[in-house]
């Protein structure tokens, strides 16, 4: 059924993001992984930096589908507004949607059906941190089965928006870390080199010391 589908897909998903690897190599799993449990032409998961430019892209589908370096995964139209907006979005049709109009050959079909696109914000603490999205060939009237997957992404993008927010903590720590035994390694430094005894220096023409004196 579709909700047995469904469980073992949060489960997988579970399993890659808990896996020790890098955080990109991490999300390009998770993409993977979501073929097999909803039905796309291509999907991505968009991680953004602190000034919300892309930062981390992964993405998996069908080969022809499979974006070029000069075409961007999700339009940026799209994530400045579900950034904006905070919620999902769901256009049943990306050729009347001005927000695909940047780039139209990239979201064509290569016949009549519509593509359909769904696009989920990535979020930890009610911070949006990046976008997680599908798109296509909609060959059948948006019914449950959109509500379904819709369900599903939310939930995998809240597991995908905690990773996020576990990898960025653990990589500020960890750079906290060094810099503080930097410090630390730098200040002993200091303290060893004020330490060293220094020899008495002889300074000649010193009053008591002249010949004349004594």
């Amino acid at each position: 059924s579709h909700a047995d589908l469904r469980v073992r897909g949060i489960y997988e998903i579970s399993k890659a993001l808990t896996a020790p690897a890098r955080l990109e190599i991490t999300l390009a799993n998770v993409a993977n992984i979501l073929p097999s449990f909803v039905q796309m032409r291509h999907g991505a998961i968009v991680v953004l930096d602190a000034e919300g430019d892309p930062e981390i892209a992964a993405s998996a589908g069908d080969a022809d589908t499979a974006r070029s370096g000069t075409h961007p995964i999700v339009p940026r139209a799209v994530i400045e507004h579900i950034v904006a907006t905070g919620t999902k979005l769901m256009i049943p049709d990306v050729s009347t949607s001005e927000l695909f109009q940047a780039d139209p050959e990239t979201y064509h079909s290569g016949n009549s059906l519509p593509i359909a696109f769904i696009g989920i914000p990535v979020k930890a603490e009610h911070k949006i941190l990046g976008v997680l999205s599908l798109d296509r060939a909609r060959d059948s009237p948006t019914g449950s089965l959109y509500d379904e997957d819709i369900v599903f992404l939310t939930m995998v993008a809240d597991l995908v928006g905690r990773t996020v927010r576990l990898h960025r903590a653990l990589t500020t720590d960890r750079e906290r870390r060094v810099d503080s035994q930097w410090t630390l390694e730098n200040s002993s430094d200091e303290d060893r080199t004020d330490s060293i005894p220094h020899p008495p220096v002889k300074m000649e023409g010193i009053i008591g010391e002249s010949p004349a004196l004594k």
